[in-house]
């Protein structure tokens, strides 16, 4: 996968310094939460189990799916039977998940307003710190979960979608659905998205037989793992949903406040950046379809959002997926502007939306402690020898945790 198509050496360059600034602010903004989740260690009793030879359970002998979260169950037995602590390697595997994600920016958007931005690498750059801003995606890149790896394959599935690159696109949403329970709606979205007739400017799979290859290879490879876990769990749909669903009104009660937060703390600066961008010069970039479609693709998972209750875990981590797309989409209506055509426009253009995203950031500084040798996870995780040394962790206001 090409992350910085259509780019020469010389501008690889100073893409690769400004990724590489961009997460490490984005590192520096995760370490501030100074935060894991408890529930990461219901996955790692997984891992250990299937390591030690006791197949996907979480009690040896019961085959209950009690993760949501395959693909990260996998990848953490794999740093087991290395000897490697969790965690640790998860965390490692998160940082350059986010690395991932933050190098795909530029490239999205160029392809979204390739005549604005074709030969100004500026805007691709505001994308990239803004998303190191935003407190929500640092806040999950350490916590232990599958997140950022969720939130890469969105992305490369959404720059799919907007190159018509049906192969790629079935690729990405295999693993979005071996990721996340939800995985193949995204999926689903992204598939149908790349199918549409492109403009002239995206790349499109000639022949038939490549644009049909990236339909089958998501519907083989999901089928697929829906037969693995209908003939291992007994059960065509994920524990999850038969545990977390069945009364819409009470989900609707929970999740409208969750979708209120969002709003309030990132939606409402991002949809006035959107608003005013239109106002001053972005009409162009805002009438294409692929913005459009990118937009509604932040409106469908809001929605969603919503209707199934938010996320306990807080801190908008179901948003996280679609808050790449999200941000980036608005800095892209935002290069149509004369604000970004210049270095001091950026720079300002920059700083104000940044400062705005993190003040979530700031005001979730106010810690409040945790014991994690206190949660019955933990308990469970130490006994099967995986945690060592976790003291209590900062927990940012905005996480609710049962």
């Amino acid at each position: 996968m090409n992350l910085n198509p259509n780019t020469s050496a010389d501008q690889r360059t100073p893409w690769l310094i400004w990724t590489g600034t961009a997460l490490l602010l984005m590192l520096l903004h995760a370490l501030s939460f100074r935060f894991v989740i408890d529930d990461a260690f219901i996955s790692f009793r997984f891992a250990r189990n299937l390591v030690d030879g006791h197949g996907l359970v979480f009690n040896i002998g019961q085959k209950v799916e009690g993760y949501s979260n395959l693909l990260y169950v996998l990848l953490s037995a794999l740093g087991m039977k290395f000897g490697v602590d969790p965690l640790l390697w998860g965390r490692i595997w998160s940082t350059l998940a986010t690395g991932g994600t933050l190098a795909l920016l530029p490239g999205i958007v160029r392809l979204l307003a390739p005549e604005e931005n074709d030969h100004r690498p500026l805007p691709g750059h505001v994308a990239q710190m803004a998303m190191a801003a935003t407190g929500a995606v640092a806040c999950w890149m350490l916590a232990g979960l599958e997140t950022a790896f969720f939130a890469l394959w969105s992305t490369w599935a959404w720059r799919a979608a907007i190159k018509r690159q049906t192969i790629m696109a079935g690729i990405a949403g295999v693993l979005l659905v071996l990721t996340r329970p939800e995985g193949p709606a995204l999926a689903g979205i992204f598939m149908g998205w790349s199918l549409l007739p492109g403009r002239a400017l995206t790349t499109v799979d000639s022949s038939r037989f490549k644009t049909w290859l990236g339909p089958a290879i998501l519907i083989v490879g999901t089928a697929a793992f829906f037969l693995w876990r209908h003939a291992y769990f007994g059960y065509w749909l994920p524990n999850t949903y038969y545990a977390k669903t069945g009364d819409l009104v009470g989900q609707i009660k929970t999740g409208a406040p969750y979708g209120l937060n969002f709003l309030i703390y990132y939606g409402a600066a991002l949809i006035v950046a959107a608003i005013v961008a239109a106002l001053r010069g972005g009409t162009s970039i805002l009438r294409s379809r692929d913005t459009l479609f990118s937009f509604s693709v932040v409106g469908f998972w809001f929605a969603y959002t919503v209707i199934v209750g938010g996320d306990m875990l807080g801190m908008f981590r179901f948003l996280v997926p679609v808050l790449p797309i999200f941000t980036t989409t608005v800095v892209t209506l935002l290069s149509g502007t004369s604000w970004l055509s210049r270095p001091r426009g950026a720079l300002i253009t920059a700083l104000v939306l940044i400062n705005r995203l993190l003040d979530f950031s700031h005001y979730s500084g106010v810690f409040f402690e945790r014991k994690a040798d206190q949660h019955p996870a933990y308990e469970l995780a130490r006994d099967q020898g995986i945690s060592h040394h976790y003291q209590s962790h900062g927990i940012p206001s905005g996480l609710c945790l049962n």
